[in-house]
């Protein structure tokens, strides 16, 4: 069921049209609690907790009853170093406050960690225009932002690890080739081709090239063993 067919939807309106705002007012916390993300309602300077979804709930490890009435920091004091500056800017500009991947340090049973949000957060106006609270609502996004987190360092040390590679190859003058038995395709690295006193224009890249520079007696013992691997590939084209 989606939210335009939502019951809590459909009296909000109603009770909206007909004037009842407090009965509204209930009618879309209601809704709330069957949205997908965060929701909380604060109220005044001291942020207190007017209304909280179950959603939020789910995530602070908490019942209703302990955090409702409360100042946000007192309700939750491990999330005043992350977002008191946050709030308190909503009330000195009157603007909305949205933000990608928020890293919150929460802390349930005595264990801290860290963990990510995607957040939007609103003033709330008076009749005057004066800002009486902030409707907060953020969705959790934690693995996703761990996933990449992981492939970001997979590849950050792939990367290092082939540049350090690389650095002892040419400082070492170690030769690199690989030989691509079943397709006949031989690539030499730079050094490979230095230690042989080749030009790179005049390597083909397949085995006669190589062959070219052996000595008669070492030949042999060579294409022997190069036999055996093409003996692990059926398929190959079996000439050395």
């Amino acid at each position: 069921m989606s939210l335009t067919e939502s019951p809590n939807q459909k009296k909000a309106l109603l009770d909206l049209l007909s004037g009842n705002e407090q009965g509204a007012l209930q009618s879309i916390y209601n809704l709330f609690n069957e949205v997908p993300f965060a929701v909380a309602v604060l109220k005044g300077n001291d942020l207190i907790i007017d209304y909280i979804n179950q959603y939020n709930l789910d995530v602070w490890q908490q019942k209703k009853e302990e955090v409702i009435g409360k100042p946000l920091f007192v309700a939750r004091p491990d999330f005043r170093e992350r977002v008191e500056t946050i709030h308190r800017g909503i009330y000195k500009t009157g603007k909305r406050f949205t933000a990608k991947e928020i890293p919150i340090d929460i802390t349930v049973n005595n264990k801290t960690e860290t963990r990510y949000f995607d957040a939007v957060i609103d003033p709330i106006f008076d009749d005057n225009g004066k800002i009486v609270g902030q409707l907060a609502t953020s969705i959790e996004v934690t693995d996703k932002v761990v996933a990449r987190k992981k492939i970001e360092e997979s590849e950050a040390l792939l990367r290092k690890t082939k540049e350090q590679l690389e650095l002892s190859i040419s400082a070492g003058k170690i030769g690199i080739w690989h030989w691509d038995v079943k397709n006949n395709v031989l690539t030499w690295s730079k050094e490979q081709l230095e230690i042989f006193g080749v030009e790179k224009n005049e390597f083909n890249g397949e085995a006669e090239d190589f062959f070219k520079y052996i000595i008669e007696e070492d030949k042999e013992k060579i294409k022997a063993a190069s036999r055996m691997e093409f003996e692990r590939f059926p398929g190959g084209n079996g000439h050395v």
